[in-house]
Formats: structure tokens, sequence, C-alpha cells
């Protein structure tokens, strides 16, 4: 009888821990698609202020862009608290730092260009990190 609740318990257990997994890499998939869609208003902003082209006017587009700033780096920050609590390695969250360093880079050289292909970079800076986490991710 005391196998059986013990088994019991343990099994409860084990569905609860899978269950906060898979939330947790939803949260992470979320975490990553808001960091990307935010980074690139962020872009855009700089963009705006180096070709002194505002969307509505200056103090607005601020606004804006110190907000989707804020909301990017706070899904930094969950992403990162998501890779220390599982112990994987931070080479997906390098990834996204070193994508938006690039976009950033990409904006400025393409100022006077009418493309703008650093929203393409981040999309394959997100993919790149999904799939790097999901392999660390599948192995704990």
């Amino acid at each position: 009888m005391k196998k059986n609740k013990n088994n019991n318990v343990k099994i409860k257990k084990d569905k609860v821990l899978k269950k906060n997994k898979q939330e947790d890499k939803e949260l992470y998939t979320k975490s990553v698609l808001i960091q990307i869609m935010c980074a690139y208003i962020v872009f855009m902003f700089i963009k705006e202020i180096l070709t002194h082209n505002f969307l509505i006017n200056l103090y607005i587009d601020s606004l804006v862009g110190i907000v989707a700033f804020y909301i990017a780096a706070h899904n930094a920050f969950n992403q990162y608290k998501i890779l220390n609590k599982y112990k994987l390695s931070l080479r997906p969250f390098i990834v996204m730092i070193v994508t938006m360093i690039v976009g950033i880079f990409v904006i400025i050289m393409t100022l006077k260009s009418p493309f703008d292909i650093s929203f393409l970079i981040l999309v394959v800076g997100m993919i790149t990190n999904k799939k790097i986490f999901e392999k660390e991710f599948i192995l704990i």
C-alpha cells in the first residue's frame, strides 16, 4: 500500500515537472517573438533619429521607442532566467544579442536605402535562437 502511494506521488510530481517544462518552453518562445517585434520598433526609431524623419514627432516616437526597448530588455531577462533555471548554455541568448547588434549596423549602413533587411536579420536570429534552445532543452 505504501509503495503504491509513493508511486502515485512520483507520477504526479513528474506530470507537474513536465507541465512546468512545457510552460517554460512556451514562455521562452513567446518572449523571443515579442523581443524581435520590439527590437524592430527600436531599430525603426534609431533610423528615424538618424534620418530626422519622424513618424509623428520626436517626443511621441521617443516614447514608443523607449517603451519598446524596455519590453525587449524585459523579455531578454526572461529568456536569461529560463536558461539559468535549467542550467542551459547562454548560446541562444548570445545569438540574439549579436543579431541585434548586426541589425543596428545594417540600419546604420543602409540609412538612405529604401530597402530594409534588418527585420529579416532579426527573424533569422530568432529562428537560430529557437533551434539552439530546443536542441538543448530536449536533452534535459
